[in-house]
């Protein structure tokens, strides 16, 4: 079946060359719930960055510490 099997607007038939486009539904129900959606990931990036570099200062610390460790045992 093609769309010359299909009425237009008018009653008359379509031609079969013809590309027949659709609406894409929304996928959020409201700007609401589009703006909490959007405030949550804003959220979630913040917390992100915010333990990447606590874990990049945590491991500079305990770096150092754990090479004097280390240094300790192979002088064992």
């Amino acid at each position: 079946m093609d769309l010359s099997d299909y009425k237009d607007e008018n009653g008359e038939l379509m031609p079969a060359s013809i590309l027949k486009y659709y609406s894409i539904p929304r996928q959020m129900g409201s700007k609401e719930e589009a703006e909490r959606v959007g405030s949550q990931g804003t959220a979630a990036s913040e917390s992100s960055k915010y333990s990447v570099v606590v874990n990049f200062v945590v491991n500079i610390l305990l770096g150092e510490s754990m090479t004097k460790i280390w240094d300790m045992i192979e002088g064992l």
